[in-house]
């Protein structure tokens, strides 16, 4: 088509512009969630010149629709109009929203996720030669291979950051601190250890007990053995020093997790013990273990310091195949118990810090 001189202004409703909502390459086929090539529709296929050329599309995912990572052999730019999403960059997820601009060099690896209730609306330009899906026999994508699930991928990413603020927590700072020096201070500590380890020990026995599925038994249940008595092997070590506690912010944050374990189900509750519960003993007993083991005064540290690693990777192969819908359970739970798990080790510090009356 020529190049059109209009004799007067007209507006293009998106509606109007034609939708490509899948691309089929090699053989498959690949989803695009919306794409609409301005070209495709006549009046401005006439009126956007061919002398550098041009090329814009509207694009569209909806919410927790995934267009999966591939790379173009021209440089692109996404100008995001309306709601947000998730970059997918090949190194990491980022999110992006309203006003954002993305540029994109040649062959480079992107994908997207639709973010929110609504997904995002966006403006796709390139600066050179037919639009991305303009020949949809000849598309310019060349799509990777499939990638792990990103939902499950994104669960994992929440979860470093998660982990990354826990290690800031006031429990970490006092046992770097001097104050760890002081014996008493110390004994107060392991006494609300114990509160939480305690209740850790009806954590995973209650999930055990109450799951009667073979995908999730065998693991809940090696979990459970090989977590068993480390409460009473760490009341042991407190010996005659031991000084039972009860205070009401590390009574009921320690028993949120146990109370959870009865109405939640078995894909919930392996979020919560190995991603949130087990990760943060992770990070704890690894900061832990080399000072409380200058005072020769228990085993409990060192115990889970060699172990807690191997507890965070049970079952986390079940967890590869969640779907949007879970994904948006799954996530929520996890906030809430790393919320719970930082207020809880929180009040742990203050106990330790305060002196018994």
């Amino acid at each position: 088509m020529k190049h059109a001189i209009l004799n007067e202004i007209r507006v293009i409703r998106r509606d109007e512009i034609p939708a490509l909502t899948s691309i089929t390459i090699g053989g498959g086929e690949h989803p695009l969630g919306i794409l609409k090539e301005f070209r495709r529709n006549p009046t401005l296929g006439q009126f956007l010149p061919e002398t550098s050329r041009m090329s814009l599309s509207w694009v569209h995912l909806g919410a927790n629709e995934v267009l999966d990572p591939h790379v173009h052999p021209t440089e692109s730019m996404i100008v995001m109009t309306q709601g947000d999403g998730i970059l997918l960059d090949g190194k990491a997820e980022l999110n992006i929203g309203t006003g954002d601009v993305i540029v994109i060099p040649r062959d480079c690896s992107h994908g997207f996720i639709g973010k929110g209730t609504g997904g995002y609306w966006a403006l796709s330009v390139q600066f050179e030669g037919l639009g991305l899906y303009e020949d949809t026999a000849n598309a310019r994508v060349a799509f990777e291979q499939p990638m792990v699930n990103p939902f499950y991928e994104l669960l994992l990413a929440a979860n470093r950051h998660f982990r990354e603020q826990y290690t800031r927590n006031e429990i970490f700072k006092f046992v770097k601190s001097d104050a760890i020096d002081d014996k008493a201070a110390r004994g107060r500590l392991l006494d609300s250890i114990l509160v939480w380890s305690n209740y850790f020990q009806r954590v995973v026995l209650a999930r055990s007990a109450f799951t009667d599925d073979v995908c999730y038994s065998k693991i809940f249940k090696e979990h459970l053995d090989e977590e068993y008595n480390h409460n009473t092997a760490l009341a042991r070590d407190r010996g005659n020093e031991l000084v039972e506690i009860w205070d009401p912010i590390l009574e009921s944050t320690s028993s949120w997790f146990a109370w959870k374990m009865m109405t939640l189900d078995n894909l919930d509750k392996l979020v919560l013990v190995h991603i949130v519960l087990e990760a943060a003993a992770t990070e704890w007993h690894r900061v832990a273990h080399p000072i409380m083991s200058k005072y020769r005064e228990t085993n409990h540290f060192q115990t889970h310091d060699q172990m807690d690693h191997n507890h965070e990777d049970l079952g986390l192969k079940l967890l590869s195949n969640i779907d949007a819908e879970q994904f948006e359970r799954l996530s929520s739970l996890q906030k809430e118990g790393w919320g719970v798990m930082n207020a809880m080790c929180d009040r742990m510090a203050t106990l330790a810090t305060q002196v018994r009356q």
